[in-house]
């Protein structure tokens, strides 16, 4: 049997080097905590929450099955703009708010000043890379990229491509939607309506973003639930400190393991999609023919085929790598939101009956011509225009300023500021979160 008898200079050594490291370990802890006094002395005016040590994380986790709730009692017990405190080692405090002229001031009048924070980003990049909901409008190095995006994508949302492929995308599949509805119906099974929901915006966003046809509406497809997952991930990584440590991250945390895989499944999905829809726009080029049906959607009508046969002259040329990020960017902005937004109004619907026979009524008067009441017309933009259909447009009004948003920016300089409140949330009563 072997034993192994340190010598004096190997003891002195490790002592030396346990020294080195405790003094290390002391004086980054001293450093967090006097950056913590001076953080929380920059934001004593503002009235908020003065948590401990460890911040607000302790109510956010008590509080995690009711978020929304809970940011509803801060904001009743401190008013519309409030502060809260992080734990010692964050490097700032959060101002919360939801005065309209600060939201305005941030998200427009000095837009360029107030960009994403460094640790979003950080939680989103693996999920959505360079795509236009992490990279920062503010910076310098990456506004080029974030406004060719934004240019682009903007096109699908013109008035002429509106009222001809977009209109008759979501009014394809809202029958195919209201089929499978009425179908459970005259069975009399339990419906899941946000999963419903999901699988509309899922096949909307597929013909819309990528000119393909997914139809899981009627055969639900896994690639949302993976999409679910990660984004599931990247929500609960506030709660996972050193969760993008190489190696450590996915040693400590077993979903971190798990996401990693499925990332590497949207990977798969994405460059799918893009390769399948350069194939389609490479046959649609040649004779200078547009793609036909079986390709899905013609050629500049899709949102990736707009980014896929942008000008170089005009805007950048997009890697594939880019073009992924983009897909999933895309994913999250027509998939998430809608699906939320339409879940929800069903189910203020179905808590005010008087509100959903009024409702009722007015579909049946104004729509009565259509298929959607047994008429022969498919319904169109202009049969549910605000002047046709007053109260559908105050009801989904209505819901937009119940369905609370958050929107999460970090101050540049300002000088109507202090430079150590560094992250704002701002809550808004709007459908979309993304700007």
């Amino acid at each position: 049997m072997w034993h192994f008898v340190p010598s004096v200079g190997t003891l002195a050594t490790l002592g030396y080097a346990a020294f080195i490291a405790g003094t290390l370990i002391v004086a980054q802890v001293v450093f967090w905590l006097v950056r913590w006094q001076l953080v929380k002395r920059s934001v004593a005016g503002i009235p908020g929450q003065d948590n401990g040590l460890l911040g607000h994380l302790p109510e956010v986790i008590k509080n995690m099955h009711r978020l929304y709730d809970y940011s509803v009692d801060i904001y009743d017990e401190f008013g519309p703009t409030l502060k809260l405190t992080q734990a010692f080692w964050r490097g700032n405090a959060e101002i919360w708010t939801k005065d309209p002229a600060n939201i305005e001031y941030f998200l427009k009048t000095n837009f360029r000043n107030y960009v994403k924070p460094h640790l979003l980003r950080v939680h989103l990049n693996d999920l959505i890379g360079d795509g236009i909901f992490r990279i920062n409008h503010g910076y310098k190095g990456e506004y080029p990229l974030w406004h060719a995006q934004r240019k682009t994508m903007s096109k699908i949302f013109f008035k002429k491509n509106f009222e001809n492929f977009l209109q008759r995308v979501f009014v394809r599949h809202s029958v195919v939607l209201c089929d499978v509805l009425r179908e459970h119906a005259e069975a009399g099974t339990v419906v899941d309506a946000q999963k419903l929901m999901f699988a509309f915006t899922l096949d909307s966003i597929a013909e819309i973003g990528f000119g393909t046809h997914f139809n899981a509406l009627r055969k639900p497809m896994n690639i949302g639930q993976k999409f679910d997952q990660a984004q599931e991930t990247v929500f609960l990584r506030v709660l996972r400190p050193f969760f993008y440590v190489p190696v450590l991250g996915k040693l400590l945390y077993a979903k971190e393991r798990e996401n990693a895989r499925i990332i590497r499944d949207l990977d798969e999905f994405s460059m799918r999609t893009i390769h399948q829809r350069r194939a389609a726009i490479n046959k649609a080029t040649q004779g200078g023919k547009q793609a036909s049906s079986d390709l899905g959607a013609c050629v500049g009508d899709d949102c990736l085929s707009l980014f896929m046969t942008a000008d170089p002259k005009k805007t950048i040329k997009f890697t594939d790598k880019q073009l992924r990020d983009i897909v999933m960017s895309v994913m999250i902005a027509g998939r998430d939101t809608t699906a939320c937004t339409l879940s929800f109004a069903i189910a203020e619907a179905m808590l005010n009956p008087e509100v959903t026979a009024k409702l009722r009524a007015e579909i049946q008067d104004k729509l009565r011509h259509t298929t959607l009441c047994g008429g022969d017309a498919v319904v169109s933009v202009d049969d549910v225009t605000k002047t046709n259909m007053p109260y559908l447009h105050g009801f989904v009004y209505e819901v937009g300023w119940l369905l609370w948003t958050r929107v999460t920016r970090l101050l540049v300089r300002d000088s109507t500021a202090s430079a150590q409140c560094r992250r704002m949330y701002a809550y808004r009563s709007a459908a979309c979160s993304f700007v």
